[in-house]
């Protein structure tokens, strides 16, 4: 189960964290120590060849630095220059290396269940719901179904949040992708952009990556229940914790006692 899920995926999160905490430091770090700001953008295309999402997270950084210098930020150009080169250069190698020689088709092969479709709107309707299941819940646990649909619950917090966060502060942010108020939302898009476009499959497994920022915004999601009550906020953030506890000891269960890690995620 290792060698199969958990240790590619698992770089994917640590990749994603990578990229997540220089967009929260790059504006603060390209001011105090400008080497260490150039290093970061000449290395970070390159975390490509470990993770797939970090072509993604990639896309966001060019994002800031294209929106930063139409903002006469002129310090800005060259990074975008130097950023936007060595991008594109590890895009041209990664194919001469890997996808030129496992095609797109190859590599989702057996991923049809999980792209969104819009050949007729039922296909659209269920692929796109079957979409925010497998990235919202879906990843927490598949049996027993109660506990899935307590999932949703929760999710509904998040998925409120990650919309709000953005509403509310990408203008105060300048139009850039900076904190996990905007930045949940950019992620999000782009997935799901992925999976319209056929060239990621949307299984809970390969956008585990995403899975921090949800139970982050979910939780920043429930923190608004106090603009309506103390109580209810506490109710619902406890009852969230302890299904998280839950969830966490039926898992450490199966593999513990029974050793049973190609269950995941089935409880009992």
């Amino acid at each position: 189960y290792y060698a199969a899920e958990l240790k590619q995926y698992s770089m994917d999160t640590f990749v994603a964290a990578i990229f997540l905490l220089f967009l929260y430091h790059f504006e603060t770090l390209e001011k105090k120590n400008k080497r260490i700001f150039m290093g970061a953008i000449i290395g970070l295309p390159f975390l490509c060849f470990f993770s797939y999402p970090g072509f993604l997270m990639d896309l966001i950084v060019l994002y800031n630095f294209v929106v930063l210098v139409f903002q006469k930020n002129v310090e800005y150009k060259k990074y975008l220059v130097f950023f936007g080169a060595v991008l594109a250069g590890v895009m041209v190698l990664s194919y001469f290396i890997d996808m030129r020689l496992r095609p797109i088709a190859v590599v989702t092969k057996g991923f049809g269940d999980y792209f969104i479709y819009f050949d007729n709107w039922r296909n659209f309707f269920k692929s796109f719901g079957d979409a925010l299941t497998n990235l919202f819940t879906r990843w927490f646990v598949i049996h027993p179904k109660i506990f899935k649909k307590i999932a949703i619950f929760f999710m509904v917090f998040a998925v409120y949040q990650i919309v709000y966060s953005f509403v509310v502060h990408f203008k105060q942010e300048k139009f850039i992708f900076r904190k996990l108020s905007t930045l949940a939302l950019a992620m999000f898009v782009g997935i799901l952009m992925l999976g319209a476009l056929k060239k990621y499959p949307l299984i809970p497994r390969t956008n585990l990556f995403f899975c921090p920022v949800i139970l982050l915004m979910a939780i920043k999601g429930m923190y608004q229940l106090k603009r309506i009550h103390s109580y209810l906020f506490y109710l619902v953030y406890g009852s969230y914790i302890c299904y998280l506890g839950v969830i966490s000891i039926g898992l450490a269960r199966l593999i513990v006692i029974k050793g049973d890690l190609g269950g995941i995620p089935y409880l009992w």
